[in-house]
């Protein structure tokens, strides 16, 4: 029998849950043999078999024990170079990538309701293409450094924040409009009172005067002292969040902001933990995670005044084969 640490074999006994079939969806399977420390589940509907991990962020990984040590390093320590963590794990670059975004993408969105007051802050981005070999990046070329100024080449990043919830989305990649308002953070602002803006965004509003909401500008000789500190707080993160990704992380993909949006909101809230059971059982990490740049192409195509570039060389013959909620991709 295969060997492997009581980390691992408390997260298979304790932590996953069986809820229905990761294939199908379908909520009636039965145990269908033994697999090391677990089951093996077969479900009735579509007759295939699977385990507990099926579909999440440790599915597909040999190494488990270190995949759960890597975790821990992202919970603890935050998100250290690739370089880095290949040399601590001794595992290889595409390796180190590959588990990064498995991990990071089994962070749930969030999709909570803010009530009462919420403040916004709107971050940009220059469009990246980073990672993606053969194609050009259009702010690359020093005679196009003029196209920095230009909205069509940033990745538009609204964070919201009350009292006692925390989010951080990206939009678009040009100007906000109010469709895109409505598809990224509508929900979240579904019933809210009144909005606090560090400045203002088109989109955002037209969202306020559709929803008859109070839009306040930014707190600067306010009375209101607690509400002006609240607001100084949260311009610091959200600029704290800008360089951690211009300067540490030296720019991202634009294909996987959005998750790296989702991560540092839920690090900076200490609510980030790979294990726990909201996160570990998110049965869709790997067909997300290999339907990743299909949804960047649809993102790109309809949600943004960018052209999709050619498309990435990997695929997996699995991606299409599992039951998952369009809808609950980061973008």
């Amino acid at each position: 029998m295969k060997h492997f640490s009581k980390s691992i074999i408390d997260l298979y006994q304790k932590v996953f849950q069986v809820k229905n079939c990761p294939w199908c969806g379908s909520e009636q399977f039965i145990k269908h043999a033994k697999y090391h420390y677990t089951y093996r589940y077969k479900c009735k509907k579509c007759k295939r078999t699977f385990l507990p991990s099926t579909g999440t962020s440790i599915h597909y990984i040999h190494k488990k024990d270190q995949f759960y040590d890597y975790a821990n390093v992202l919970k603890n320590e935050g998100l250290l170079s690739l370089s880095t963590m290949c040399k601590k794990f001794n595992i290889a670059p595409l390796t180190s990538f590959d588990w990064r975004h498995k991990i990071l993408m089994s962070i749930p969105r969030n999709d909570k309701v803010f009530r009462n007051e919420t403040f916004c802050y709107n971050l940009q981005f220059n469009y990246s293409r980073k990672g993606r070999k053969g194609i050009p990046n259009p702010l690359s070329n020093i005679k196009a450094k003029g196209l920095l100024k230009d909205n069509k080449y940033k990745s538009q990043v609204i964070s919201l924040r009350n009292t006692k919830v925390l989010a951080s989305k990206l939009v678009t990649v040009g100007s906000v409009k109010l469709k895109d308002i409505k598809r990224s953070i509508g929900k979240n602002l579904c019933r809210t009172k009144s909005l606090v803006i560090n400045h203002e965004i088109q989109g955002l509003a037209e969202f306020a005067k559709l929803k008859i909401l109070n839009l306040i500008a930014i707190y600067k000789k306010s009375s209101e002292v607690q509400k002006r500190i609240f607001m100084e707080n949260f311009n610091s993160l959200n600029l704290d969040f800008k360089g951690w990704i211009n300067n540490i992380k030296k720019g991202v993909a634009t294909k996987y902001l959005a998750l790296y949006c989702n991560y540092f909101m839920a690090f900076y809230s200490k609510k980030f933990s790979p294990f726990a059971k909201n996160i570990i059982n998110q049965k869709f990490v790997w067909p997300f995670y290999t339907l990743t740049e299909h949804f960047y192409k649809e993102f790109i195509l309809n949600h943004t005044e960018m052209n999709y570039p050619k498309p990435t060389k990997r695929k997996w013959k699995t991606s299409i084969k599992y039951s998952f909620k369009k809808e609950l991709f980061p973008y």
